[in-house]
């Protein structure tokens, strides 16, 4: 299956502020085990997340709940999907404008601004892979507002 990492910049996006949560979202947990580990986060905080994907594993369809995300970077990209990016950074034509689900190719890294904007704190949204197989086993971990 692979593994996904996540480097979280918070504060700011020039990246000066850094928590590096390194969460790596194949927790193992399955259907009948729920998630043990939950990335925190502020309320209202702006986060610039570093998204990796293994060079030895395959595409992730990564999907965040409750929030949009807005791609700002691909760096590492395979050669084909790299002839395809609409400017310097890497983008793709899929990757403008406000997403809930970024494709992440292997070996790749992807930088996404995620506004985590939210009038009740307390709750739980999943960060989870869409391939159904890799979210059945394991491929999520919740992001918890505090």
């Amino acid at each position: 299956m692979g593994h996904i990492w996540v480097e979280v910049i918070t504060g700011n996006l020039e990246g000066t502020a850094r928590r590096s949560v390194k969460a790596l979202v194949d927790t193992g947990a399955t259907l009948t085990e729920p998630l043990k580990e939950h990335v925190k986060v502020e309320a209202g905080s702006v986060e610039l997340w570093e998204i990796v994907n293994d060079a030895a594993s395959m595409p992730h369809p990564m999907h965040l709940h409750g929030f949009p995300m807005w791609v700002v970077e691909r760096r590492n990209s395979p050669r084909q999907v790299a002839e395809l990016a609409v400017d310097y950074r890497g983008r793709l034509p899929t990757d403008l404008g406000l997403k809930d689900t970024v494709l992440i190719w292997p070996g790749e890294t992807v930088k996404a601004v995620v506004k985590f904007d939210v009038a009740e704190r307390g709750q739980l949204f999943p960060f989870h892979c869409h391939n159904l197989e890799h979210e059945d086993g394991g491929l999520m971990i919740n992001i918890s507002i505090l």
